[in-house]
């Protein structure tokens, strides 16, 4: 059975001005599956991290839905949260209610809170379909081939090798380098440099 804990973010005003936040909250509390939904200013701190933590661990979560900014922004600190607490770091989902909501609908908060309350659902429906993901390393062999002699394969050539690539192939289109820009002939917009 799942048990999903919902934590909304009101980051400062960025939500709360144009997000009805605790009305999104008590929309999240009737969902079937989740066991814990709570609001706080500013879930990507420490207070708010140990909010999480400590969830997880007194309500046997077994997933977490974060609605906040981007994942972009706090994604990896709210999956250290979630691995402190001894859960994998990959059953959290983020719903961007900041980017996707409340700057979207900054004149209308009916709408803001509404579609808020949809990428939560979304979002806990998600997280109850993941499965447990675990990091792993794959060695890479630094090879490359490069296909064409134009502008873009000689800097895509130039830039592998100075990578550390050992071996890189170079496959030309056309017969000379350069590529369509060496057979370019100026165009009667083109004004050639002064001798001076």
């Amino acid at each position: 059975m799942a048990r999903v804990g919902v934590f909304v973010c009101f980051c400062g005003a960025n939500i709360a001005d144009f997000v009805d936040v605790p009305a999104v909250v008590a929309e999240a509390k009737k969902i079937k599956e989740v066991k814990i939904s709570v609001e706080y200013k500013y879930m990507c701190s420490d207070p708010g991290q140990q909010m999480i933590r400590d969830a997880i661990v007194q309500h046997r979560l077994t997933s977490v839905v974060v609605a906040a900014c981007s994942p972009r922004m706090h994604e990896k600190t709210f999956r250290k949260a979630l691995s402190d607490a001894g859960m994998n770091p990959y059953l959290l989902e983020v719903a961007n209610i900041r980017e996707h909501s409340s700057w979207v609908h900054q004149k209308d908060k009916k709408a803001a809170t509404e579609k808020s309350c949809d990428l939560i659902r979304m979002a806990v429906a998600k997280s109850i379909a993941n499965e447990q993901l675990h990091e792993i390393s794959v060695p890479v062999t630094k090879r490359a081939l490069v296909i064409g002699g134009g502008i873009a394969g000689i800097q895509a050539h130039w830039i592998s090798r100075m990578r550390g690539s050992r071996w890189c192939w170079w496959r030309k289109v056309l017969p000379s380098e350069g590529g369509w820009h060496s057979w370019m002939k100026p165009s009667p917009l083109w004004i050639a440099p002064s001798a001076s």
